[in-house]
C-alpha cells in the first residue's frame, strides 16, 4: 500500500535509506517510518509525518495520545522507528502486539488492539 503521508526531516540525516509504511484495517491506519541505520549521533532524528487530514493520532512507541493532528514530529533515538495509529474518533488506547525481532524474510504475527471507552466510541460501535 502506498504511504498516505508526506515525510520530511528537520535536520538532514546525511544518509539515504528511510523506509515508510502504511497499513489500513477497517477504521485504523498504522503509519511507520524507519530512518536509515547508524545515522550520525550528533544529528537529532526528527521525522515530520504530515497527512492530508486531521485524525486522532496515537504514538505507538511512546504509548501516548498526542491529540487530533494533521502532522506529527517526534524526536527519536537514531535508527529507531516511528509508529503511529490514526483514527477518525478517539479511543482509550491503541496497542501493537508484535515480537521483539524477526528473521529476514520470515513472517511474524502482529496484532493492533483498540481500547474503546464508552465516552469516546466512534459512530456505529
Amino acid at each position: 500500500m502506498k504511504p498516505v503521508f508526506d515525510l520530511a526531516y528537520r535536520d538532514p540525516l546525511g544518509k539515504l535509506g528511510t523506509r515508510v509504511y502504511s497499513y489500513q484495517r477497517g477504521d485504523i491506519w498504522i503509519d511507520a517510518v524507519l530512518p536509515p541505520e547508524a545515522t550520525d549521533p550528533a544529528i537529532a532524528v526528527r521525522p515530520l509525518l504530515a497527512w492530508p487530514d486531521e485524525k486522532h493520532t496515537y504514538d505507538l512507541r511512546a504509548g501516548k495520545y498526542p491529540g487530533k493532528l494533521k502532522a506529527f514530529e517526534p524526536e527519536v533515538e537514531r535508527s529507531s522507528p516511528v509508529a503511529v495509529a490514526r483514527l477518525g474518533y478517539q479511543v482509550g488506547s491503541v496497542v501493537i502486539d508484535a515480537p521483539k525481532s524477526a528473521e529476514v524474510a520470515a513472517s511474524s504475527n502482529t496484532r493492533a488492539m483498540c481500547g474503546i471507552t464508552k465516552a469516546s466510541r466512534g459512530p456505529g460501535m
